[in-house]
C-alpha cells in the first residue's frame, strides 16, 4: 500500500538508484535518497516496501505514526523505520517541515534492529556531521563505480553508528555483560544444534524472560535470532566454499530440511541458497 501527496518546496531534491551484484554484497547499499523541504499538506502512508527509511529532520516538525504509535519528528532527530510494516509521516498541520530521507537495504541489519524496534526519535548529538553524510550519499548516488558504493555502505554505517552511540550516552547503557557474553559464545559453538530457548536457560540459569530481554537489548537482536544468523553465516560459507547440497548443508548447520534453510536464508538475502550461491560463483 503507498498514498502520498507530495507538497513540496522548490528546492526539494530527490534520486533514485539501481543496486547492483556489487553493492548487495556490502553491508548497505542505497536505493532512494533526498532532501524534502514540505508544506503542511504533505504525507506519506506506506507498508509492504522491503527497505529501511531514515529520516532526519534539520528543521520544522513532522509527525510519525509507527508501530502503532505515533510522535513527533523534530529538528535535529533521526528515526529508523522498516518499511514491511505500516507507517505515515507527514508535515504537522500549519507548518513546515524540512528532512533528509535515505531508503536502503543491508546485507545484515540484526545488529541495529533495535532501531526500528523503538519510536522515540534518536537526538542526534551533532546535526551538522549528520547532514555531511546525507549530502555526500546524495552526490554518491549518481556515480556508478565501485569507490562510490564502499562510500554509500561507510557513510550509511557511520549514521546508524551515531545514532547507536547517541541512544548509550542519553541512556548510559552498560558494557556487554559477562553471562550475555557467554550465552553468545555458547550459542556460537552449538549453532549447529538443535537448541531451544529452554536449553539456553539451563545453561545461562536465567529465567525465560529475562534471558530474551536482556539479550535482546544486550546484543540488540533475540537469542533464536541469533542462533539463525550464526547458522546463515556458516552456510554462506559452505555454499561458496564447497559443492555439497543445499540439503547437506542444511544439516550440517543445524537445520532439519532444506526447507527450513531457505526460509531463513531467504529472509536475510531475499535470494534462496541456490541463487546466492550462482550469483557468487558469476561474480568469482
Amino acid at each position: 500500500m503507498l498514498q502520498y501527496q507530495l507538497d513540496l518546496k522548490e528546492q526539494s531534491q530527490t534520486r533514485a538508484t539501481v543496486p547492483d551484484g556489487l553493492q548487495q554484497q556490502l553491508p548497505f547499499w542505497l536505493e532512494h535518497c533526498g532532501r524534502f523541504f514540505t508544506a503542511d499538506q504533505y504525507f506519506t502512508k506506506r507498508d509492504g516496501l522491503e527497505n529501511y527509511l531514515l529520516l532526519v529532520t534539520t528543521d520544522g516538525c513532522g509527525e510519525l505514526t509507527y508501530q502503532g504509535e505515533t510522535c513527533l519528528l523534530k529538528r535535529g532527530t533521526a528515526v529508523v523505520i522498516d518499511c514491511r510494516y505500516y507507517h505515515q509521516y507527514r508535515t504537522v498541520t500549519g507548518g513546515t517541515w524540512d528532512f533528509y530521507y535515505l531508503h536502503f537495504q543491508s546485507l545484515s541489519f540484526d545488529g541495529y534492529g533495535f532501531l526500528t524496534q523503538q519510536l522515540t526519535p534518536v537526538s542526534l548529538p551533532d546535526l551538522y556531521t549528520a547532514c555531511t553524510h546525507l549530502e555526500e550519499l546524495y552526490d554518491l548516488s549518481q556515480r556508478q563505480d565501485r569507490y562510490a558504493y564502499y562510500m554509500e555502505s561507510h557513510r550509511i554505517s557511520c549514521l546508524l553508528t551515531e545514532m547507536v552511540t547517541a541512544l548509550q550516552k542519553n541512556r548510559g547503557d552498560p558494557p556487554l555483560r559477562q553471562d550475555i557474553k557467554r550465552l553468545a559464545e555458547y550459542i556460537r559453538g552449538h549453532s549447529n544444534q538443535p537448541l531451544t530457548i529452554d536449553q539456553l536457560m539451563d545453561y545461562s540459569k536465567l529465567s525465560r524472560y529475562y534471558l530474551i530481554h536482556a539479550f535482546t537489548q544486550q546484543m540488540g537482536i533475540s537469542p533464536m535470532g541469533y542462533l539463525h544468523r550464526c547458522r546463515i553465516r556458516q552456510a554462506e560459507m559452505l555454499l561458496t566454499t564447497t559443492h555439497r547440497t543445499v540439503e547437506q548443508i542444511a544439516a550440517q548447520v543445524g537445520y532439519a530440511s532444506a526447507t527450513v534453510l531457505i526460509r531463513h536464508f531467504k529472509q536475510i538475502h531475499h535470494l534462496t541458497p541456490t541463487a546466492y550461491r550462482n550469483r557468487q560463483e558469476k561474480e568469482a
